[in-house]
């Protein structure tokens, strides 16, 4: 079981690397936007260094509206849903 959520964190975080990629912001642009003062956890995260953790990825979706989180999740359909706006 555990290898299962392993790999399952590993594809969310791949996943999330890909959408910071995208924003083409530093991940300190990144952490403001998210209102954390210290960007290392993305900074990690965009490295390799730390899984994207369940309260970054609710924050994620949270200020980035336009994100689908079935893609963010699952991997199912496009990474951006159409007809909606940049960060909230």
């Amino acid at each position: 079981m555990e290898i299962i959520i392993d790999n399952k964190l590993k594809e969310i975080t791949g996943r999330v690397i890909i959408l910071l990629e995208s924003l083409e912001e530093t991940p300190a642009a990144v952490a403001r936007e998210l209102d954390h003062k210290d960007p290392r956890k993305i900074y990690n995260i965009i490295h390799g260094k730390n899984y994207a953790t369940l309260r970054i990825i609710v924050e994620i979706l949270a200020r980035y509206k336009n994100v689908n989180t079935d893609w963010i999740l699952h991997g199912e359909g496009e990474m951006m849903e159409r007809g909606i706006d940049g960060p909230a």
